[in-house]
């Protein structure tokens, strides 16, 4: 039977959904919640988590009546905010045969039916892959906080893909960033909760560890370091690092010390992704220790003084097999101005389809006059980041911009290989009025990228504005576009990460 995906926004989709015939709804097996995120004031790092408002919730609960038992195989809502328990519950019992769970609930814990999210422990079994957003209302006690324990108890061996999200906002973040702090952690209420994970138990197959998982992500942990060392043997020692081969960490203080200490036991890693989480020093100390990579994406921060204008020298041993490069500061963007400069032109191995072959999605931290950078020749998306206290520009400023990088790019392929360039996306950060809305804010704009011959025979360059969801679904396989803006989990109906 054909597997077929729904994707659907919050704003817009649900009711022409309901409106879709029983033999369209019949072939679905994978669901897809994203939050329309179209229209915002600034870079967006962390979705809209408002989940599914009442009538929202109660169109979803309606299209699930609609669906057979046990039709669903992947479901994604959590990075869209959540849905509520009863909604939740209403899933859990009807789709039994679920491999890859996504979603996290909205209903305040003391609402009615909250409790009844325990009962469905037995619906499902060997899931594939698990991610819950521990959302705004949860605390350590809470109903959800046990589902995610009970899940990953009886999956754990199971799973091949495993994200676990914070709310920096909830009840628990503070009862857990509290109570590890504390020099008497082990008398606390928060740690005795910890220990259901933590705990060596009387029976084996009640152990959590993850000896199948290749894929893992986490965002917003507490006292990140301290949590991995919990317990015995501590939580790092649960998962088999030689197995993983996608890692990401977003929003994790402190996260230098896990990344050192796992460098050298990951052979099969080809996609790392660090956003928030560390120092630059600390890549200079864990890329060398790693495999070839083939998705690198990191936004890190300085801790005290500015990298060397070679520090990214350290990059040369993953040039040859990087197709995704992101590299951002979330200090003083001038502290790294010299050495992305270096990266581009002056370095030992400058970025050109000579030294870096499969690169085919690139962002880096450019300033005023990126238009004297030559995108290499292999370059399909171009992602150019504006730090916010920049010099702030209209679209149409940054429009003609983008348009001289495109036609120097066209003139010098043409010069060089007698061909057309394959950019096909450029986005930029603008500063100006924001679709439907009466505010100015600081945006990010999409270029879809083409080259046209004229009537005179001559070729130039066509820039048509797009949207975000316009880029995913003109060029599915550009995944940079997912790091940004942090909307989407699963990249396919068998519940891979998006990388």
């Amino acid at each position: 039977m054909d597997i077929f995906a729904v994707a659907l926004l919050i704003s817009e989709d649900f009711e022409s959904v309901m409106t879709s015939s029983n033999f369209a709804l019949g072939n679905v097996r994978r669901l897809e919640i994203i939050p329309d995120n179209s229209v915002y004031g600034g870079i967006l790092r962390n979705p809209s988590n408002r989940g599914l408002q009442g009538a929202e919730d109660l169109l979803l609960r309606l299209i699930l009546h609609r669906l057979s038992p046990g039709q669903l195989r992947s479901i994604s809502i959590s990075l869209a905010g959540g849905i509520s328990t009863e909604t939740a519950v209403f899933l859990m019992k009807t789709q039994t045969n679920l491999k890859n769970i996504d979603f996290s609930t909205n209903t305040r814990p003391r609402e009615a039916a909250y409790g009844d999210l325990l009962s469905c422990k037995p619906c499902f079994s060997k899931l594939e892959s698990f991610g819950f957003y521990i959302g705004r209302f949860e605390e350590a006690a809470s109903v959800p906080f046990a589902f995610i324990h009970n899940t990953l108890r009886d999956n754990c061996r199971s799973l091949k893909s495993l994200f676990l999200s914070f709310d920096k906002k909830s009840e628990l973040f503070a009862e857990l960033e509290n109570d590890l702090a504390s020099p008497h952690i082990d008398q606390t209420f928060t740690a005795r909760i910890l220990q259901l994970f933590a705990r060596t138990p009387r029976k084996d197959e009640e152990f959590i560890q993850f000896p199948s998982l290749n894929q893992l992500r986490i965002r917003s942990f507490p006292s990140f370091e301290i949590i991995c060392q919990l317990a015995d043997p501590p939580l790092i020692n649960r998962f088999n690092w030689g197995n993983i081969k996608m890692l990401r960490i977003d929003d994790c203080e402190n996260a230098d010390g896990l990344l050192r200490s796992v460098a050298g036991k990951m052979p099969s890693l080809k996609v790392l992704q660090i956003q928030s989480s560390c120092t630059w020093e600390t890549m200079e100390d864990v890329l060398p220790r790693l495999a070839p990579l083939e998705v690198f994406h990191i936004v890190f921060s300085v801790d005290g003084d500015p990298p060397a204008e070679n520090a990214f020298d350290v990059l040369d041993v993953h040039r040859k097999s990087l197709r995704s490069l992101w590299l951002e500061c979330d200090s003083d963007h001038r502290m790294v101005e010299e050495t992305i400069s270096h990266l581009i032109l002056s370095g030992s191995k400058p970025l050109s389809h000579k030294h870096w072959p499969k690169l085919e999605q690139l962002s880096l931290q450019l300033t005023d006059n990126y238009v004297i950078f030559h995108p290499i020749d292999t370059l399909r998306y171009l992602r150019i980041l504006h730090p916010p206290d920049y010099d702030h520009r209209s679209l149409e400023q940054e429009k003609e911009r983008v348009r001289k990088l495109c036609e120097t790019l066209l003139r010098g392929t043409l010069a060089r290989e007698g061909r057309l360039p394959i950019l096909q996306v450029v986005a930029v950060m603008v500063f100006d009025q924001v679709p439907r809305n009466k505010h100015r804010a600081l945006f990010p704009a999409y270029f879809v990228v083409e080259f046209v011959r004229t009537l005179l025979g001559d070729w130039t360059v066509l820039l048509s504005q797009g949207t975000h969801h316009d880029i995913r679904r003109l060029f599915p396989d550009m995944t940079m576009i997912e790091f940004e803006r942090n909307e989407r989990l699963w990249g396919g109906v068998d519940g891979s990460i998006l990388s």
